[in-house]
């Protein structure tokens, strides 16, 4: 009960601080992207923080998927709980590598 809450408070509190320094590192050397805050702590750095925001649309993923078992039960009520959750897993994963949501609009077609 008290894990939830907490991750989420370290989480904003990362992001926050993330968010700061970004627009400063902005100020200071023009363009940048998100994991160029790692650069803090070299190399590897960087790929702590890709690493970081992958596991996190991996987990608000996995959130949105815990939310649709309950509707995929209405539409398939013989299946089992644990069969409507894995019959979303794939779709979560391939959903972890898109980075831009403009990518699913069908106006962006060339």
């Amino acid at each position: 009960m008290i894990g939830g809450p907490l991750y989420l408070i370290v989480v904003y509190i990362f992001t926050m601080w993330g968010v700061h320094t970004l627009i400063e590192s902005h100020k200071m050397k023009g363009s940048g992207c998100y994991a160029d805050l790692g650069l803090v702590w070299g190399r590897k750095g960087q790929q702590c923080i890709r690493w970081s925001l992958a596991a996190t649309a991996f987990g608000f993923n996995c959130i949105w998927i815990s939310s649709t078992v309950d509707y995929l039960g209405m539409l398939f009520p013989l299946w089992s709980i644990t069969a409507r959750l894995f019959v979303l897993l794939p779709l979560v994963a391939l959903l972890t590598l898109v980075r831009h949501l403009k990518l699913f609009t069908v106006t962006n077609m060339p």
